[in-house]
């Protein structure tokens, strides 16, 4: 997956110069995260990977390692309406950014979508046919594009701690 952008962290999250202005914070305490691109409903959001299941995508993704995510996974197949987690649909060739099904609305702690989670199940989504530059932008076009037969869509047991900190414009800020 393509890295677009790099997040300063002053202790808590600050957005750096370019996007916020002047956070206070000595060079010894910055560190940078990767902001990666996701589509929701066709608009891009982007996110951080710290946390994940999986060792290869801990190490491919630059995250730690925290085999214990895993035990968000319930045991027993079906439906789980009080899941603490939300599919995320990755593209393991790369051919695309991952599709995310649910967004803080709005960033921060106004959010009010209570559906959003920041624990996401991997779904791996592979084209079946060639996509000749065709995306998917929202969940919605990844569960058509499975029905219509263009993609496979595969639960994997992969866990990740990937919290969404801007959507468009709109930017998750510190107080």
């Amino acid at each position: 997956m393509r890295r677009s952008t790099v997040l300063p962290l002053f202790g808590s999250l600050c957005f750096g110069s370019l996007l916020l202005g002047g956070c206070a914070g000595s060079a010894d305490s910055r560190i940078e995260l990767p902001l990666l691109p996701g589509w929701y409903n066709g608009e891009l959001a982007y996110y951080l990977t710290t946390d994940t299941s999986d060792v290869q995508m801990s190490t491919m993704m630059q995250a730690n390692y925290v085999p214990r995510l895993a035990n968000a996974l319930p045991s027993a197949p079906g439906p789980h309406p009080l899941a603490t987690y939300d599919r995320v649909y990755k593209f393991p060739d790369g051919n695309q950014a991952s599709v995310l099904p649910s967004i803080p609305l709005p960033l921060g702690a106004g959010n009010q979508d209570t559906a959003y989670s920041p624990l996401w199940r991997v779904y791996e989504v592979r084209w079946l046919r060639d996509p000749k530059g065709a995306q998917l932008h929202s969940a919605d076009a990844v569960l058509l594009a499975q029905e219509q037969g263009t993609v496979s869509v595969t639960a994997t047991d992969i866990i990740v701690n990937c919290p969404v900190v801007r959507v468009g414009d709109q930017l998750l800020q510190r107080p």
